[in-house]
C-alpha cells in the first residue's frame, strides 16, 4: 500500500532541518507501532487473510509512506482462480 502527501505542513518544514527527517521517521514509526493491531485487523477484515507481518517506511523527501503486509494466504492466486 502506498500513501502520498502524508506529511503535515509542520513535518514538511521539519524535513528541511538537520536531523528533521530522522525525527519524522521516529515519530511516525511510534505511531504505526502503537496502532499495528488495528492495522492488522483492518487488513485481515478487508482481505480475509491473516497478517503475518507488516513493514512500513516513510520518505520525508517525497511525503510518501509505504506499507508491505505479508499475508498467510496467496491473494494473487485466489483472485486469479
Amino acid at each position: 500500500m502506498r500513501l502520498q502527501g502524508i506529511l503535515s505542513p509542520a513535518e514538511r518544514q521539519l524535513s528541511q532541518e538537520d536531523d528533521g527527517v530522522e525525527l519524522i521517521k521516529q515519530m511516525r514509526t511510534r505511531i504505526i507501532e502503537s496502532s499495528s493491531d488495528d492495522l492488522h485487523t483492518l487488513v485481515t477484515k478487508e482481505t480475509g487473510a491473516e497478517v503475518e507481518s507488516m513493514h512500513a517506511d516513510i520518505s520525508a523527501r517525497t511525503g510518501e509512506r509505504l506499507f508491505v503486509f505479508s499475508l498467510a494466504d496467496d491473494l494473487e492466486a485466489q483472485l486469479a482462480g
